[in-house]
């Protein structure tokens, strides 16, 4: 990365690179192991995720 660019690096955005190096690093480098291991998750604890198509029709068109 640029030094420009680590100027503007917010504090939030290093704590979700090191907790995704983490992630990954638990399962051995292997992308594939990670997201199975994010897919055991999703449906161990459906209720945690959310559908952004259910949100868009609850919330009516054009609302974030």
């Amino acid at each position: 990365m640029s030094r420009k660019h680590d100027e503007f690096e917010d504090s939030l955005i290093g704590d979700v690179r090191r907790a995704r190096a983490k992630l990954l690093a638990e399962c051995d480098n292997d992308l594939g192991k990670l997201v199975g291991r994010l897919i055991a998750e999703q449906n161990e604890h459906p209720q945690r995720v959310v559908n952004l198509r259910d949100r868009k029709a609850r919330t009516g068109p054009g609302v974030d």
